[in-house]
């Protein structure tokens, strides 16, 4: 069976005594299915350097610099989501194009000298220049390069995911040890696993987050509902925590 999965996994797990990197921030303003065209702010490349080493052969050798190109990344995803790139805005597209921004937001310490690079990447309309979408994430790689392309490519999966939802997922009910959970298939083929990050809060800060795999008994069929049960981790388990999801993968 063809996989779908969509790696975000590995993603977010602590490494060694490191702290977490937070899940990306994702708010859609708009309706964004009128929109069929993309123009990208050109955005300078990101070039560091020497990444790290391998030893091939027994022998070490260095990686050397490492480029890149932010807007070749969102470009390139947008173009997987269907939308038509714009080398210049088309005054009779303008309706239907929206302009993708990036920037850099800054760092955070992660603790053992290791810090994770933090973008931002706005969506404006086309004709009006309202805001119609913000993607904030942030990545933590070998040097700056990788921490930019890793937050880039997580932001834009969950963004990717925000406007073509393909599972939907409604709490049933609420215990201290399980998450009752209606599964609903959005997608055109069956699906068999979903992955997904489970976020606890407490006064609406991020205090905890568990990774959890749903497997059904059966396959999920198009336009059909499943009652599935997720385990709170031991953490998860001391309070009631409202709780948020991102799906990250099925299949």
């Amino acid at each position: 069976m063809k996989r779908i999965f969509i790696i975000l996994a590995a993603v977010m797990l602590t490494v060694g005594a490191m702290g977490q990197l937070y899940l990306p921030d994702v708010k859609i303003m708009g309706d964004l299915r009128q929109y069929r065209y993309a123009y990208i702010i050109p955005a300078s490349p990101v070039t560091s350097g020497p990444g790290g080493a391998a030893i091939i052969g027994g022998v070490v050798v260095s990686e050397g610099t490492k480029t890149v190109n932010p807007s070749e990344i969102i470009s390139g995803y947008l173009i997987k989501l269907g939308y038509n790139i714009l080398p210049s805005i088309v005054p009779e597209l303008a309706e239907e194009t929206m302009i993708f921004s990036y920037g850099r937001a800054g760092s955070r310490s992660l603790g053992l000298f290791s810090y994770a690079s933090q973008i931002i990447i706005h969506v404006t309309s086309g004709k009006t220049h309202e805001l119609l979408a913000t993607i904030e994430a942030e990545g933590c790689g070998n040097t700056e390069a990788d921490d930019i392309n890793q937050a880039l490519y997580y932001g834009l999966e969950i963004f990717a995911y925000s406007i073509h939802p393909k599972i939907k997922l409604a709490i049933r009910s609420i215990t201290r040890n399980t998450i009752n959970l209606d599964v609903s298939n959005l997608t055109p083929n069956p699906i068999k696993h979903v992955a997904l990050w489970v976020s606890y809060y407490e006064k609406d800060s991020l205090v905890h987050m568990q990774k959890a795999h749903l497997s059904l008994p059966e396959k999920l069929y198009p336009g059909k509902s499943y009652m599935k049960s997720i385990s709170r981790d031991k953490v998860a388990r001391k309070k009631d925590m409202p709780v948020k999801f991102d799906i990250i993968g099925y299949e």
